[in-house]
């Protein structure tokens, strides 16, 4: 049966800078270049799309409220004052309670979204009658609205998990671990079909919960893709310093330690310098600052956030696209979504993983460079070849076959396999 209405379940819907986000934004795009029908509901943290039929629901409990205000704030304009003074009061009203609900209630972020988006969701079905529901990205509490209406309505639910729920928490969050240990189980058990976006992320959920392992798939989220944009096709590339750079937040987990390390080793670094984009937490920052404090190459530059469209343009300026990986448990199982972006650009990627071979492995297959972070040898000697050889290194670099539309076809296979 072809699918030709939906009803899409995400908690983040166009919001700037959120990988959750921009795997959702890109499938809802496919989709209606398809022409396929479909209603979104998410929560309030994203702009209200225009383009499609989207509904915003914010969480019940305090301590939600105050994480999505705070989410809003960040895309209201400055100049919109009222606003953003009106939403500042409230985030203050709401503090204390957000404290208390901390201490009462001890479950996972966003986990009060489920009350109202269930609510809107058994309405939005009755009325608009789709074919399946499609629960995808972000907390668990998306997952279990699907599971709600689904066993109320009886309409197939297929959920696309970008990142395993339990290994989203943090292992000191025991409580968080449980719950979201629960929430994973029971939609792999209720769901007509469950989604995972790496391999090594499905075998994993088969091995633990085998009784419904027939269910299990996974599929890669390709990028669409952009093409060399006009301002930069054909251009020579300019003379004087050559460019590595990161696109994607850095923190304590995720920092470029490895990579300055290997750098000071190497004999050409201070023909380079290092581009950051995106945002950078207070341990980052003060990593990069002992770094130009005991380092003289590469420089550094900090630029901060900008749009993503602007990024991906950005992208195919630069000579090496540098990847990072978290040095936490969920990376060995995960796999940045900008790193089908950075593959799209046809451009030499530098990449430093966390145990995961099936990064590693999709990487060398297409001729970039890649590392585990445990391993300091081999991160200095890609890093040395990188910077000693990058041109003939380029030259090697295979294109990436696959593409967002590839992506969506094996998604609405599913779709059509769950309403059989």
């Amino acid at each position: 049966m072809a699918i030709s209405r939906l009803l899409v379940l995400s908690y983040y819907v166009g919001v700037e800078a959120s990988s959750y986000s921009s795997h959702v934004d890109e499938r809802l795009e496919e989709f209606s270049r398809r022409g396929i029908e479909f209603e979104v509901i998410s929560s309030i943290c994203g702009k209200r799309q225009q383009r499609y039929r989207h509904h915003r629901v914010m969480s019940l409990f305090f301590a939600d409220q105050v994480r999505e205000i705070r989410a809003v704030l960040k895309r209201t304009e400055r100049r919109r004052w009222a606003k953003r003074a009106a939403l500042l009061g409230l985030k203050a009203v709401l503090y204390p309670l957000y404290l208390l609900d901390r201490k009462l209630v001890p479950l996972t972020p966003a986990w009060s979204w489920y009350v109202g988006a269930s609510l809107l969701g058994l309405y939005r079905c009755l009325a608009c009658r789709p074919q399946i529901l499609y629960a995808v990205s972000g907390p668990d509490s998306v997952h279990l609205v699907g599971v709600t209406i689904a066993r109320c309505l009886g309409i197939p639910l297929v959920s696309e998990f970008t990142d395993p729920l339990v290994q989203q928490i943090n292992p000191r969050k025991k409580a968080w671990r449980r719950f979201a240990a629960w929430a994973e189980k029971t939609t792999i058990r209720r769901a007509h079909r469950v989604i995972y976006v790496t391999q090594t992320a499905a075998r994993a959920a088969r091995q633990c919960h085998a009784a419904w392992a027939d269910k299990i798939t996974a599929i890669y989220p390709y990028a669409a893709k952009v093409g060399i944009p006009e301002d930069i096709a054909g251009k020579a590339a300019p003379a004087g310093r050559r460019v590595i750079a990161h696109f994607g937040s850095l923190s304590r987990n995720r920092n470029l330690d490895a990579f300055l390390s290997a750098a000071e080793t190497c004999r050409n670094a201070d023909g380079w310098e290092v581009h950051l984009y995106g945002r950078l937490n207070s341990a980052a920052k003060s990593a990069l600052e002992l770094s130009h404090a005991e380092r003289k190459a590469p420089m550094v530059r900090v630029l901060g956030t900008i749009p993503r469209s602007e990024a991906v343009k950005r992208m195919y300026s630069v000579d090496v696209l540098l990847l990072v990986q978290h040095a936490t448990a969920m990376s060995t199982r995960t796999i940045p979504g900008k790193t089908y972006e950075y593959m799209q650009t046809e451009k030499l990627i530098l990449a430093f993983t966390r145990n995961n071979p099936e990064l590693m492995e999709l990487l060398q297959r297409h001729g970039h460079l890649a590392a585990d972070l445990d391993d300091r040898d081999q991160c200095v000697r890609i890093t040395r070849q990188v910077f000693d050889d990058w041109e003939r290194l380029a030259t090697g670099v295979q294109v990436l076959a696959g593409d967002l539309a590839q992506s969506v076809d094996d998604l609405l296979r599913e779709m059509e396999a769950a309403c059989a």
